[in-house]
């Protein structure tokens, strides 16, 4: 079903008792400052002291920023509601600083995020008894968890107010959502957009309350249980409503509020993705919260492009840092710890983070693949060549290796080339293709290094665990729940195979992690011919390489591969840069 058709049936499903004014304005223009937080996630006192701090709120938590704009990204809920409920006097605190600030000249803007969207579904996980005694408390004039459910729906005084937010909108020339902006947000007038959204929000809205009326469901069902109930009724309008509002960009997570590509996803698709989008809406840069990291740092990505603001460490029971962005009307940015006043500047993010729980740097985890002392063995049942595992130990730290030794062709790189070398498996591909990933930035062939064991000359590569092959994925029948479209990530390793040569791709080797659901590169023992031709393998494939790879590929030279003499014969050289011309005329 197309999503024209879709919205169109889940635009026309809203219940006039339930109706919720969707139209917001989604642009503005101001010489005034402007204040970006995000992620406050239930934090009522860090929220005050932070505008307090940046002079926005006085003592009595009045606005007093003038004609300045503050911009929160979403997230102004806390996760667990039993040990933080303030939802209410944030959103209390939010609804009288628009008011007043728009009395100065100024605007406070409140952008949905996932946790404001969960909260309208009514999601708020099993309501015992000891829960409903805690609202009751907390929420006297609301009498009780059902009075406080009503609050939050979408004829409630804070469901109405949450309904009502935007999920993108832009100021002067920047662009502010929660999450971020995927290719599946196609592009039209932001005004426009958020009509949509916020019709396919409410729709999905109205179609479970009166599911949950008819047939005994309840608001407290669990997001991730919902389908599974439905799909077990009997056919109804009801249930195809709500069945349909299902893929809506509203609450999936290539929507605007629940997006993480844009910060995970590899520069070598994602840069020029969002270079697109800001282009449509002729913004320069893009602000988002939503963070996937695990360290309270201000980061940007893509040259400036993509700035990631989250006060998600702000909580009563951690140590963290509120941070407020300001940008002044001269065009400088700020970052301000909300607490203390201090500033800080934002860290650049990597192509990819290697998670690694003893935060050894690359550096530092080669030196350890070199030195370490391996304390043990084990053989694998993976390729005809017999690699083994082992563990490494030192100073108490502990790493995964596999260990690769097969070289069909001793010298090849030696001598006159011949064309039996064409079809060469040699161990010293497999550091000569870590070396060529990381010279252009890739980054997605796990560490590699050179090393003897047992007298036997071979290679050492990091270990990555828990990946899945594309073998078991399709075997299993698995649900690919990553950011990164798997189209781009194939595009991206059948680039780098044409450029390489690789001849060994297939099921087995194509690597997702399964926590991100990214691909990783491995197997590239049986590369580097001097053919300029597609590989077999590759011909069915529509491979394009993104303008931001051919930037990457256009440095490559003879200077800089002549690294490669100890492993690559000149042939080989030469045939690669001449790959890599084919490439960048899209012509091979």
């Amino acid at each position: 079903m197309s999503r024209l058709i879709k919205l169109v049936i889940l635009s026309s499903f809203v219940f006039h008792s339930l109706a919720v004014k969707a139209e917001v304005k989604s642009s503005f223009t101001t010489q005034a400052p402007l204040y970006i937080v995000s992620d406050i996630n239930g934090d009522l006192s860090r929220l005050e002291t932070s505008l307090k701090t940046i002079g926005l709120i006085d003592s009595d938590g009045n606005w007093i920023g003038e004609d300045a704009h503050f911009i929160s990204l979403g997230d102004i809920i806390n996760a667990d509601y039993d040990k933080q409920p303030s939802t209410r006097k944030i959103i209390d605190l939010l609804m009288k600083l628009q008011v007043q600030a728009e009395q100065q000249g100024g605007k406070v803007h409140v952008l949905l995020g996932d946790r404001e969207i969960y909260q309208l579904q009514g999601h708020w996980g099993t309501l015992t008894a000891k829960r409903i005694e805690q609202f009751s408390d907390l929420y006297p004039q609301l009498n009780g968890i059902s009075a406080y459910q009503q609050a939050f729906s979408l004829t409630g005084q804070y469901g109405k107010w949450l309904a009502g937010l935007p999920f993108v909108i832009k100021v002067n020339d920047q662009l502010f959502t929660h999450g971020g902006i995927s290719k599946w947000i196609e592009h039209s007038e932001l005004n426009t957009l958020n009509t949509s959204l916020k019709a396919e929000l409410i729709s999905n809205i109205n179609a479970w309350h009166s599911l949950s009326k008819k047939d005994s469901l309840t608001y407290n069902t669990a997001i991730s249980e919902r389908l599974t109930t439905v799909n077990a009724l009997a056919e109804s309008s009801n249930k195809t409503a709500f069945l349909s509002s299902q893929d809506s960009l509203a609450i999936t997570r290539m929507g605007p509020a629940m997006y993480h590509g844009n910060q995970l996803c590899h520069p070598y698709f994602e840069k020029d993705l969002l270079r697109e989008k800001l282009s449509n809406w002729k913004a320069s840069r893009l602000w988002i919260g939503h963070s996937m990291a695990s360290d309270n740092n201000v980061k940007k990505r893509f040259t400036n492009r993509l700035m990631l603001i989250d006060t998600s460490n702000i909580n009563t029971s951690t140590e963290g840092n509120s941070w407020v962005a300001k940008l002044t009307p001269d065009g400088e940015t700020h970052f301000i710890d909300g607490v203390t006043g201090e500033n800080t500047r934002a860290v650049d993010i990597n192509n990819r983070q290697l998670k690694n729980v003893y935060h050894m740097n690359v550096k530092e985890i080669e030196d350890f693949l070199r030195t370490a002392t391996i304390t043990k063995k084990e053989s694998t049942k993976e390729g005809r060549t017999k690699p083994f595992k082992i563990t490494l130990e030192r100073d108490g730290k502990i790493l995964h290796g596999i260990f690769k030794y097969k070289d069909s062709h001793p010298f090849a790189h030696q001598g006159n080339w011949s064309r039996s070398k064409n079809y060469s498996d040699r161990y010293q591909y497999e550091v000569v293709a870590y070396k060529l990933d990381r010279l252009l930035g890739i980054g997605l062939v796990p560490i590699t290094v050179l090393r003897k064991i047992d007298g036997k000359s071979g290679i050492i590569q990091l270990w990555i665990d828990g990946l899945v092959s594309q073998l078991q994925f399709n075997e299993k029948q698995m649900d690919f729940t990553g950011y990164c479209d798997p189209k781009d990530q194939m595009n991206m390793m059948n680039a780098f195979d044409y450029l390489i040569l690789n001849t060994d791709r297939n099921q087995t080797n194509i690597l997702y992690s399964k926590k991100d659901w990214q691909v990783w590169f491995i197997d590239h023992s049986k590369s580097f011919g001097t053919s300029k031709r597609r590989q077999r393998a590759l011909k069915k494939y529509d491979i394009k390489a993104s303008p931001t790879f051919k930037k990457a590929l256009q440095l490559l030279n003879n200077k800089n591969l002549s690294e490669f003499k100890p492993w690559l014969h000149r042939k080989q050289i030469q045939s690669l840069l001449m790959r890599r011309d084919n490439i960048l005329a899209d012509d091979f």
